[in-house]
């Protein structure tokens, strides 16, 4: 192979590598100012003729991030689950069914009396009759007790603090035999259940679609339970994106979006480790140019140091 040949593509097969840069750069928020007449919106967005108008749990110019937090709210209403036998009144068959004038003033007067005996919890706000049924009078029922969110306290315990008191309030209701109201209820025996509120973080997660809740973490804040996504520093899994914008991407998750990354590389997903283009373009070329001169000069001293080698006109005779 002829020297030109040889420094020809030693220079091609270094210059190709130039491109070939591994970096890691990502791209930068974008805003589109026109949009075509049929143009689709994500993540369940409604296209007006103008613009994207996102849900509620999305944001950006084609609804493609998520947003950084959902409020659930100061509290949750929580259930326990009771069985009472009624022993001062007769079971009819129109109390089975809830549209019967017989049942809506059973329900009355059983609502009633029921607050002679819950009304003290804190938080209580009702009963609910699940069922009728004959033995005397059969009644299923849910004491509806609200309970707030608190840092210092988890749900469970609170929800145990709360089944404990409705046990205590039901056993001595039951040891005064009859409520004291204007329509007395006579009890003679009582069972009681758990019915545990979901956890904050299935609350999320029934809160939030999916794709994007696995991304959330729940938080007691001031204002109650809040979800907060990746992408917040209040989250035990935060994404810290330096100088750059995290941003939610459905099933995707956390995304660094890196400034000026039209002028820049990162070396790290998370913006870190920022290089000048120009400057690494360029010492990259000079080093590269280096490279191929002195190839090119050491492959002419050998090309020209085999032309120079003395040749063997004769052989010498074999003895």
């Amino acid at each position: 192979m002829k020297v030109m040949e040889v420094s020809h593509l030693i220079g091609v097969i270094v210059l190709a590598l130039i491109p070939g840069i591994q970096t890691t750069t990502t791209r930068p928020v974008t805003t589109s100012h026109s949009m075509p007449q049929n143009f689709q919106c994500l993540n369940g967005g409604l296209y007006d003729g103008i613009k994207c108008i996102c849900s509620d749990d999305y944001f950006g110019t084609i609804c493609e991030s998520a947003i950084d937090k959902v409020v659930i709210g100061k509290s949750i209403n929580t259930t326990v689950v009771l069985e009472i036998r009624i022993t001062n009144r007769e079971y009819t068959g129109d109390l089975s069914d809830v549209t019967s004038d017989g049942y809506k003033q059973f329900e009355e007067v059983f609502k009633a009396e029921m607050k002679y005996v819950y009304g003290d919890i804190p938080g209580y706000r009702d009963v609910i009759i699940n069922s009728l049924r004959a033995g005397s009078v059969i009644v299923d029922h849910d004491v509806i007790v609200e309970m707030e969110f608190h840092s210092y306290v988890s749900v469970n315990e609170m929800y145990e603090e709360i089944f404990q008191r409705v046990q205590t309030e039901f056993e001595e209701f039951i040891g005064s035999n009859c409520t004291p109201g204007d329509s007395p209820l006579c009890i003679s025996s009582v069972t009681i259940a758990k019915h545990p509120p979901p956890t904050p973080q299935e609350l999320c997660d029934d809160r939030l679609p999916p794709g994007i809740k696995e991304f959330y973490t729940p938080v007691i804040r001031p204002e109650g339970l809040v979800c907060v996504s990746d992408c917040s520093q209040e989250s035990e899994k935060y994404v810290n994106c330096n100088v750059g914008q995290c941003a939610l991407q459905p099933q995707t998750g956390p995304e660094c979006f890196c400034p000026n990354t039209d002028i820049y590389m990162y070396t790290s997903p998370r913006c870190r480790g920022r290089v000048l283009k120009a400057a690494l373009y360029g010492g990259v070329g000079a080093a590269a140019g280096l490279l191929v001169t002195a190839i090119a000069i050491m492959v002419i001293m050998l090309y020209r140091s085999k032309r120079q080698r003395p040749q063997r006109l004769y052989e010498e005779p074999k003895y």
